[in-house]
């Protein structure tokens, strides 16, 4: 898997509303590249409407490439909440 293959998938989770799968192919993606700051503000929103937050999955668990969630949830909340 690619990190556009990941980024790809993770776009079309968001448009389709598939919060969950959104965060995790945008924190694939983000863990192997760069993501674009629209992209990492999907990320910040599919982690806040999962609950997941910037670092825990459902179950509790620290969450994959939490770094990059932090930082797609920290634009997510300078860039979308007034």
């Amino acid at each position: 898997m690619t990190a556009g293959d990941a980024l790809v998938r993770g776009r079309a989770a968001f448009d389709a509303q598939a919060w969950w799968a959104a965060y995790e192919e945008l924190t694939a993606a983000a863990n192997t590249a760069p993501l674009a700051a629209e992209d990492l503000v999907r990320l910040g929103t599919a982690a806040e409407l999962t609950g997941a937050g910037p670092d825990m999955t459902p179950g509790g668990l620290p969450a994959p490439g939490k770094g990059m969630a932090q930082r797609g949830f920290q634009v997510y909340c300078a860039v979308a909440r007034p």
